[in-house]
């Protein structure tokens, strides 16, 4: 029996690996074959074409990319916006680590991480818009 996409609004869920090559098709800005992606990956992520294969046959599963053939090639674009990925990757880490608040998760990252006089300004924005 084939397992069920798990598919959110957001989008889908998607493993590490997979966000490898979905940054590659978004940044990349159009249709690419799998060899491109692989020429794209960063250099400690040097997987074979069998295994890059593998993550876009899942990705396509999940209807976060789509395929079309061309010629004797696949031809591969990404169906979904990487915000929407986003969304479900953050919303996901929140419920799992979190149990869903989010003013705690947004509290640890500002305690923990460094931020520039710039987004420190853009959260003071962000917060006081919240706050009506």
């Amino acid at each position: 029996m084939k397992a069920k996409k798990r598919i959110t609004q957001a989008g889908p869920r998607i493993s590490d690996a997979e966000w490898e090559v979905m940054n590659i098709l978004w940044e990349g800005g159009g249709p690419m074959k799998a060899s491109a992606i692989c020429e794209r990956l960063p250099r400690e992520r040097q997987w074979a074409q069998k295994t890059v294969n593998t993550f876009l046959a899942r990705l396509v599963e999940k209807g976060a990319l789509k395929v079309k053939r061309e010629g004797r090639s696949n031809v591969y674009r990404a169906a979904i916006a990487r915000e929407d990925c986003i969304r479900e990757a953050v919303s996901d880490f929140a419920r799992r680590v979190f149990r869903g608040a989010s003013g705690p998760m947004l509290m640890h990252f500002i305690e923990n991480e460094s931020l520039s006089e710039e987004e420190i300004r853009q959260l003071k924005a962000m917060l006081e818009d919240k706050q009506g």
